[in-house]
């Protein structure tokens, strides 16, 4: 069959230089099955709605099916995209994936001409879901999908979780424009460096109030045999030397870490890279190991300096071990970053007072996100239990820009004020790195 995959538009201040995982890993299945796979990258390369138009006015009736993946914040694009579709093609199947579905799994099937939804993980369920599309297999028995029949929503049993990820093949990269990609990271610690993103694992068990996984809560790692061989695969292919691990737990396996930084080491790839890790899960000699190892930057969820908020967000961190965390990195040569939000429930101005003093102290700073309570989420659930969110298509719409801008309030303070406390905290927070950097 021959398969579109679309990328959608995302609006967001941020360069859109991150490769989208999701659809290149299911690409990749497809042309494992046989099928020919084309892209429409509507992200990276900033189409409009005109260009958009005259690309499925023309190509559209050469596909068999188009599958279109996505955050829930890109749920109106998709939304836009399927509508500009079935006014061409009505009679091609569109698939739908990633937490636009996953995360809230009939509601485009109910709002939309959409006819599959892929929830979860998509590698084995892309498979069969073509099959169905086929005839070759019945889709009421395809686990891990919502589908539509006769005017009506069906949701089917959950598909467990791919224990071997090693099993999956590489993302198809060849079908998307590769030459956008690594040449738009935003941090490389060499300047000219080629660089790109990938995961090398999948799951998280903490239970974070604000973050939805979209991989489950079973922390599923890839070989080290197999994270090597994918660099050493795209540096053949594509020049690149330079890798972004985005897996929020790459740490959290001190064995396969030395592991993969002593198999770097004595194969002398020489390559940067960086990394997200958890406070409470490195320790000084992985740090120095990965430092040697060729990495140079490691991000951590810091989210607050008050340990009211941590404890609120659920967090199951303490802001002593994220000190630690920051001390042994810097220690181990390592340059620190890390994520804080504002405006969760029960933020006051000493909470904030207290972020603001811990960023100074550590010498750390981020631009803050205002916390946006994502479909999916328990903050979600809480506010949905309390009707402070009714419509769920308004909600999204008031929740799909930046998270830098204020787009829900869930604090006390008037929208005015905590804006300009954001503007004020960072501003400080700033002045006195600048003022201290030596």
């Amino acid at each position: 069959m021959k398969i579109l995959l679309i990328n959608p538009m995302v609006h967001t201040c941020f360069c859109p230089g991150s490769f989208p995982l999701g659809l290149g890993y299911v690409g990749a299945v497809l042309k494992d099955q046989g099928h020919h796979v084309e892209s429409l990258d509507i992200r990276v390369n900033k189409y409009s709605d005109e260009d958009i138009e005259e690309f499925l006015k023309e190509k559209v009736h050469f596909f068999d099916v188009i599958c279109i993946g996505g955050m829930i914040t890109v749920y109106f694009e998709i939304k836009k995209l399927i509508s500009i579709i079935k006014q061409y093609r009505q009679d091609i199947p569109i698939i739908i994936g990633g937490t636009a579905v996953s995360s809230m799994p009939d509601l485009l099937l109910r709002n939309t001409d959409a006819d599959i939804a892929c929830i979860g993980e998509g590698e084995i369920t892309i498979i069969e879901i073509i099959e169905a599309i086929k005839g070759s297999r019945n889709i009421k028995n395809v686990l891990g999908i919502g589908y539509k029949s006769q005017n009506k929503i069906f949701l089917n049993s959950p598909r467990q979780l791919i224990q071997n990820l090693d099993s999956i093949p590489f993302p198809l990269w060849d079908v998307f424009p590769m030459e956008k990609y690594i040449n738009e990271q935003l941090i490389v610690p060499r300047k000219g460096t080629k660089g790109i993103n990938l995961i090398s694992g999948r799951g998280c068990p903490y239970q974070c109030i604000f973050c939805y996984r979209n991989f489950g809560r079973t922390v599923r790692l890839r070989s080290v045999d197999n994270i090597i061989q994918e660099m050493k695969i795209l540096h053949k292919k594509f020049g690149i030397t330079h890798f972004e691990f985005q897996d929020e737990l790459f740490t959290i396996n001190k064995n396969r870490i030395r592991e993969f930084c002593t198999r770097i080491n004595e194969e002398e790839m020489n390559i940067t890279w960086r990394c997200l890790g958890r406070a409470d899960l490195v320790d000084f000699e992985s740090l120095k190991l990965m430092k040697q190892a060729g990495c140079h930057w490691i991000g951590y969820g810091m989210e607050s300096g008050s340990q009211k908020m941590l404890d609120i967000m659920h967090k199951n961190l303490k802001v002593d071990q994220i000190k630690q965390a920051i001390q042994i990195s810097r220690q181990a040569g390592l340059e620190v970053t890390g994520t804080f939000m504002i405006g969760l429930p029960g933020e006051t101005h000493d909470t904030i007072r207290e972020t603001i003093n811990f960023c100074k102290e550590m010498k750390i700073f981020n631009e803050f996100f205002f916390t946006v309570p994502f479909p999916g989420t328990l903050l979600f659930k809480q506010l949905k239990e309390t009707g402070q969110i009714i419509d769920d298509e308004e909600f999204i719409k008031r929740i799909s820009g930046d998270m830098m801008r204020l787009q829900i309030n869930l604090t006390n303070f008037p929208d005015d004020e905590l804006i300009n406390i954001k503007k004020n905290a960072e501003r400080e927070i700033l002045e006195n790195i600048f003022n201290n950097k030596n």
